[in-house]
């Protein structure tokens, strides 16, 4: 327990038994993040497994950043996507142990903005960079890139052709 200035707070530690027999310390977030890692991976990153939504919120509540989260130094980055998209359209795998396979036409996943539409796209991984921008919002508030970066696979009649499809967006804090 630490006191400082008339208040108190509880800091709540785990022990791990580490490889090699070693005891490590472990705070609840970090169990918490391997506990969702490792369940992402058991349900093939889809994000609707009432185990999933359990820990998102155990963590929620564990957030040390509740307002002003585009000021927190960890705001800005590079993001490696762990959950498989959810948006409409996903073309369902027959066989069973595919399942993990994310699919969706190049219409879907490019909005319709590229034919021909009806070409089967592989998602292999997303990416999202935020970096904040030089330009400010009217009232001085910061502006951030945010790209959705998709590596992708056209399965075209003539051969798989390899790709990224770059959507730039930009977003400011609130």
């Amino acid at each position: 327990k630490n006191k400082a200035l008339g208040s108190s707070s509880t800091r709540t530690l785990q022990l791990e038994l580490a490889p090699g027999g070693h005891v490590q310390e472990s705070d609840p977030r970090s169990h918490l993040k391997a506990k969702l890692k490792s369940l992402l991976t058991k349900y093939n990153g889809c994000t609707k497994s009432s185990e999933v939504v359990d820990v998102v919120n155990q963590l929620t509540e564990l957030n040390p950043t509740t307002k002003n989260c585009a000021q927190s130094a960890l705001f800005a980055g590079d993001y490696y996507t762990l959950t498989a998209p959810n948006f409409p359209g996903r073309i369902q795998s027959a066989s069973e142990d595919q399942q993990d396979l994310v699919q969706y036409t190049l219409g879907r996943i490019s909005f319709n903005i590229f034919q021909p539409s009806k070409l089967v796209c592989t998602l292999r991984s997303v990416r999202n960079p935020v970096k904040p921008r030089a330009e400010q919002t009217k009232d001085g508030k910061t502006t951030f890139s945010y790209h959705l970066l998709l590596d992708i696979t056209i399965h075209t009649p003539d051969g798989d052709l390899p790709a990224t499809m770059i959507n730039e967006a930009h977003c400011y804090e609130h």
